[in-house]
């Protein structure tokens, strides 16, 4: 049988959305009713442009592309 948790990991991650993201994020957990725990985090998303000379990684075409459009 698994001991309950002290909810120190759900207070930290809360914690650090509020700061990495103010009030711009949603955080949602709460046991399921067919059993076990459910997580739901959504935080803003944004396509950077990172040059392959500054991070060693190549450029797939198609990636390339869909930042593009």
């Amino acid at each position: 049988m698994r001991s309950r948790g002290t909810g120190l990991g759900l207070t930290n991650t809360t914690t650090r959305l509020i700061h990495l993201y103010g009030e711009n994020h949603e955080f949602e957990s709460g046991a399921r009713e067919e059993g076990g725990y459910a997580v739901r985090i959504t935080i803003p998303f944004k396509l950077g442009r990172l040059s392959p000379a500054r991070t060693g990684v190549p450029v797939d075409a198609s990636l390339a592309a869909a930042i593009e459009s």
